[in-house]
């Protein structure tokens, strides 16, 4: 089954490549590795040290023109983490909710246009709550709870790979380290 996933794969980003033409919709996910100023939560998973979270960005962009494409993700992220002393322990939630609208503008490696490198610019709006239990080794507890929202404006660059009907890209901006894979829907033809 793991080989036929792969020559799947494998068939599906080399038979031929897709473009960002006019009119071209790209749908998919993001996912932010790295907890930062504006997101509380980020992709980890490490039962170990009890820390796991998931922060993930349905994406959906629209190509206005040949390699530029404006869209939206939202912002969904959780992470849990707890950490244990001699004498006390601390258990840790923090939730993510937000959107953003974005811009794309894409330029050429490759004469296949399979490779792309981009500069993007977004509007960040996120509300973030953070949740703090402390337990004492005598059985005593507190918590702290804090909700904040944040906006920030966002530049950044990444680098595409565009297969036949799918794309993988990684960017960094002024606000997160993303992970995408995206599917290409209603590529217009010439």
């Amino acid at each position: 089954m793991k080989k036929l996933l792969l020559i799947l794969l494998v068939y599906a980003t080399t038979s031929s490549y897709a473009q960002l033409e006019k009119g071209t919709k790209l749908v998919g996910l993001q996912f932010n590795l790295l907890v930062n100023d504006i997101y509380g939560a980020h992709t980890d998973l490490n039962f170990a040290d009890k820390d796991y979270g998931l922060s993930i960005s349905p994406t959906f962009g629209y190509a206005l023109q040949r390699n530029w494409l404006v869209g939206a993700h939202a912002v969904l992220g959780f992470e849990y983490v707890k950490s244990s002393f001699p004498t006390y322990s601390i258990t840790e939630t923090s939730t993510d909710l937000g959107i953003a609208p974005f811009t794309r503008l894409y330029l050429d490696l490759t004469k296949d246009h399979k490779l792309k490198v981009f500069g993007l610019a977004a509007l960040e709006i996120v509300n973030k709550n953070f949740h703090t239990k402390y337990n004492l080794s005598g059985g005593s507890t507190s918590s702290t709870t804090r909700n904040y929202g944040n906006v920030n404006g966002s530049l950044g660059a990444g680098f595409g790979y565009f297969g036949r009907k799918i794309v993988i890209d990684a960017s960094a901006s002024t606000t997160a380290i993303r992970l995408g894979f995206y599917k290409i829907l209603g590529q217009r033809k010439k």
